[in-house]
């Protein structure tokens, strides 16, 4: 023990000593080390190169060493000519290429961006069947280019790259989520973009709200509907009084959820629903900070809940103002939607505003229908698809104005190799072999807890290996499908210590868990039965990542 503690302080120390220097253009570049063999090949002494730590080490990745702007293309250009016109390392000068397109951007150069992405084709000609760099890196390129398309107005030709970058990869949640967040900077539902948001709900049942909204605007009216009642019933039962550190916290369903669960189901003629939503989310009061019960044994603690709670009750209270302003249009809405037209012109010359909703269009057409033209002055004089177009193209300014292309840059999938692929096979524990799958039954014993862990391998890869063998079980099982019921994803760090007190940490690989339940596709339980849509096939799953991942279709 005692020697490993002298090691473990041996290693930290030349690693202060290393960081303590200008880091290399390679790492402000993209915060990986200079390839090992370079110098070699270049002709270069390794020693005396200004890109290697004390006694010949090679730097270690640092992504914390990142420039940025102005500083971080410098970076780039440098490290670039140094590589010179190898094709050693083509991967690597892709990879290159994309961070000076990430630096430009933050730099405000969207141009130069697109055109060091669009270089990388020809970097890569040839590697066509590299599954790994198409997978990731070359994913990436793709998201990246969407992202600065759509940040420029070029929605129609970002949202074909973002979508073919989602089919590339349709198991990774980290790739649906950063296509869902560039489709839905235009609201408008098309079928295409129903495809993705689905793929994105069977991946995990958080984003069912993604879905909801996009079919609000021109999707199918049941479907939007039923969606925004499971939501509005995860609330519920999420959102029940519970007691901490002798606080009572009594929380309400969010007030926008109501709102957006009412008019859904006014648009699909649900009208008494419509009625028993407005009718609660009038009923709502604005959130008091709870008084509190027993004192706690720490005052501290209830002290830090009091302050987390007055956040929540503002958000909140900001949010039943918003829906509360909002609450006239549904009742006219639903008036019209009645057929008393006469008391829904009333309505409508007594409500000053409307919100930025689809559902302003089909009232305004059926206000308008088989009656003379309205004055100019009226907002009738428009017909419904106009408005709805309107109400598109502001809310479509609005996200634009929003998206941050460096932010979203930030959250690209890792460059996948396969030298770095930790095996599909099962943990070991007790430090022999942390890497690989485990598994055990979930808290409500209703299924299992799938966990995929990996030291060397990509955030990407460990969570498409966990669904994996989530496949794998559920075909051992006789089962068909499986539902993923929650999921986790984690950084995992290598933490030295010395006398109880930490020395260093490194960044050790990543680990995801995923609550899964088998199922039969075609006949779910009941209490799944609303479910249905985010079933994934097992054998499909297995089927296609299992060529990737598996050394041998034995595991199976």
């Amino acid at each position: 023990m005692k020697s490993r503690i002298v090691m473990a302080l041996a290693l930290s120390a030349v690693a202060g000593s290393a960081s303590a220097r200008e880091a290399s253009v390679w790492l402000q570049c993209d915060g990986l080390a200079r390839p090992e063999t370079l110098g070699s090949l270049l002709g270069r002494v390794v020693i005396a190169s200004s890109t290697f730590g004390l006694f010949g080490m090679p730097e270690n990745n640092h992504f914390q060493s990142f420039a940025r702007g102005e500083a971080g293309v410098h970076a780039c250009t440098a490290a670039l000519a140094e590589l010179g016109a190898t094709t050693q390392f083509w991967d690597r000068r892709a990879h290159l290429l994309k961070a000076r397109a990430i630096h430009s951007v933050e730099a405000g150069d969207p141009d130069s961006a697109l055109a060091d992405l669009r270089s990388t084709h020809d970097v890569t000609a040839g590697h066509d069947q590299d599954v790994y760099f198409n997978r990731s890196l070359g994913l990436s390129i793709k998201l990246l280019e969407a992202a600065i398309l759509a940040k420029r107005g070029q929605y129609d030709e970002a949202a074909s790259l973002a979508v073919a970058a989602s089919d590339a990869r349709p198991y990774s949640l980290q790739v649906a989520n950063l296509t869902v967040a560039i489709l839905q900077l235009d609201p408008a539902w098309s079928a295409e973009k129903d495809r993705i948001f689905t793929r994105l709900l069977a991946l995990t049942p958080t984003s069912r709200t993604n879905r909801a909204t996009l079919r609000d605007w021109g999707g199918p009216a049941d479907g939007a509907a039923d969606d925004w009642r499971l939501v509005l019933a995860k609330e519920r039962a999420t959102h029940q009084p519970i007691v901490r550190a002798g606080v009572t916290i009594t929380r309400s369903p969010d007030p926008i959820v109501l709102l957006m669960a009412a008019l859904a189901a006014a648009r699909a003629g649900r009208l008494g629903e419509t009625h028993a939503l407005l009718d609660e989310l009038d009923g709502l009061s604005a959130q008091a900070l709870p008084s509190a019960g027993q004192p706690p044994a720490k005052e501290r603690d209830v002290e830090m809940l009091r302050s987390m709670l007055d956040m929540d009750a503002t958000r909140f209270n900001a949010d039943l103002a918003l829906a509360k302003a909002n609450v006239p249009f549904g009742r006219l809405y639903l008036t019209t939607l009645e057929g008393k037209r006469a008391e829904a012109l009333e309505q409508f010359a007594r409500n000053p505003q409307f919100p930025v909703r689809p559902q302003v269009g089909d009232m305004i057409d059926r206000l308008r229908a088989g009656q003379p033209a309205p004055s100019s002055s009226s907002l009738l004089q428009f017909d419904g698809a106009t408005l709805i177009e309107r109400a598109r193209q502001q809310q479509r300014a609005i996200s634009i104005a929003r998206f941050d292309v460096a932010r979203f840059a930030a959250l690209l999938p890792d460059l996948d190799r396969a030298d770095m692929m930790n095996s599909y096979s099962g943990q070991i524990g007790f430090g022999l072999k942390e890497s690989g799958f485990k598994d055990h039954p979930t808290k409500d014993k209703l299924g299992r807890t799938i966990e995929f862990a990996g030291q060397t391998t990509t955030l990407t890869a460990v969570e498409e290996m966990a669904l994996m063998r989530a496949a794998e079980l559920t075909i051992q099982s006789g089962a068909k499908g499986f539902l993923v019921t929650d999921r986790r994803d984690f950084q995992q760090y290598q933490v030295m210590t010395y006398g109880g007190s930490e020395v260093s940490r490194t960044a050790a690989g990543y680990k995801a868990e995923a609550d899964v339940v088998f199922v039969d596709p075609d006949a779910p339980p009941e209490a799944l039965a609303a479910q249905k849509d985010r079933i994934l096939h097992a054998e499909k799953v297995w089927t296609d990542l299992s060529p990737i991942y598996a050394k041998k279709a034995e595991n199976k």
